[in-house]
């Protein structure tokens, strides 16, 4: 069983390029 602290931070980060391209920080 994997800790529950990991995924999110597997998931947050393609999601911070994300945020960035919606917010404009192109």
């Amino acid at each position: 069983g994997r800790p529950k602290g990991v995924t999110p931070k597997y998931s947050l980060l393609p999601l911070v390029p994300r945020l960035s391209e919606l917010l404009g920080f192109r």
